[in-house]
């Protein structure tokens, strides 16, 4: 008989999982195949899994450079080219702050998921740049800094497998003797 060593649902060992049936042959009712966090960029626009430190700098970086990009690249190849309209401009830059600000959020989420921390800490940077002052802008620095270095949950958890780390050996099945 195969069983699984951890619930997907709880993460706990299935020994200690309060939704698995201990009389039930075989999986615990909650599993599913976990999400698999293995590659560099899977799932990148979904708010599911699991993203490590790097992955959450690369994330935050691209989506800084994407809206800079499309910020002043674009806006000043429109101006140049079509002559300068403040309509089309602002059009461009409210949908590039819109996708690079989801893409943070977005990386956040996914890094609180990894930490095993609240959701509303992928939420904090992007409502400071709505705010002012020197103690919001500390604030969010400290949020954002707290998700970088706040230290990833081994093993599998109900976001999935540890990311960066091969899939197959985190969900294999131990035989039971």
């Amino acid at each position: 008989m195969a069983i699984i060593e951890q619930c997907n649902h709880c993460g706990r060992s299935l020994s200690e999982c309060p939704y698995y049936d201990k009389d039930h042959v075989g999986l615990c009712r909650n599993y599913v195949n976990p999400i698999d966090n293995s590659h560099f960029f899977s799932h990148f626009f979904s708010p599911k899994g699991r993203i490590g430190r790097v992955q959450y700098l690369v994330t935050v970086l691209i989506a800084v450079a994407f809206y800079a990009l499309l910020e002043y690249g674009v806006v000043a190849i429109i101006d140049k080219t079509y002559g300068q309209n403040e309509v089309i401009d602002r059009v461009i830059i409210i949908v590039s702050f819109i996708l690079a600000a989801v893409l943070v959020v977005f990386a956040g989420l996914k890094r609180c998921h990894d930490a095993g921390v609240d959701w509303w800490y992928a939420i904090i940077p992007i409502l400071l740049i709505f705010a002012t002052g020197l103690a919001v802008l500390m604030i969010g620095a400290v949020a954002f800094f707290f998700l970088f270095f706040q230290k990833s949950i081994d093993g599998l958890n109900e976001f999935g497998t540890e990311p960066l780390k091969p899939y197959l050996p985190q969900v294999e099945w131990k035989e039971e003797k």
